[in-house]
């Protein structure tokens, strides 16, 4: 009878390692944690007392760091004249500015160092394409061809 005592506890601490083995491993999976909380419509939230700020939290900005802009925006615009020095380039706007009702604007090339008049940028060439059709009927406009800018 005792052996079979002995047998028997044997075979339940056995089975109880085991299974505390399988417990182990299950809490130790991948799965998504799921936090579950208490029922708290029984606590007093009056006696909850409201953490307090220290003076350094309370008063300190964040550092503002400012973000690069990476994308660069393709506009289209219609060149009209180029010319070596701006008193010219003023001169011609001059000129030919009541010969026409688009805005014509001097902008200064770093690589070519010529000032260049060009009407206000276009979001497609599409636009671009037409205004410059309509300008070249006039004759001081007859040489204005579309270019590509990046903004």
């Amino acid at each position: 009878m005792k052996t079979k005592i002995y047998l028997l506890m044997t075979t339940l601490i056995f089975f109880s390692c085991v299974s505390s083995e399988y417990v182990t491993e299950d809490n130790n999976s991948k799965e998504k944690e799921i936090y579950v909380f208490d029922d708290v419509s029984n606590v007093d939230t009056t006696k909850i007392q409201p953490e307090e700020k220290k003076p350094e939290q309370i008063y300190k900005k964040e550092e503002v760091i400012p973000v690069e802009k990476t994308k660069t925006e393709i506009k289209f615009t219609v060149q009209v004249g180029a010319f070596t020095s701006k008193e010219r380039a003023e001169q011609f706007i001059n000129q030919n500015q009541n010969k026409t009702s688009f805005p014509l604007k001097i902008f200064y090339n770093q690589n070519t160092k010529l000032y260049s008049v060009q009407i206000p940028p276009y979001s497609t060439k599409e636009e671009a394409d037409k205004i410059r059709d309509i300008l070249k009927n006039f004759p001081p406009f007859k040489e204005a061809f579309t270019i590509q800018i990046e903004k």
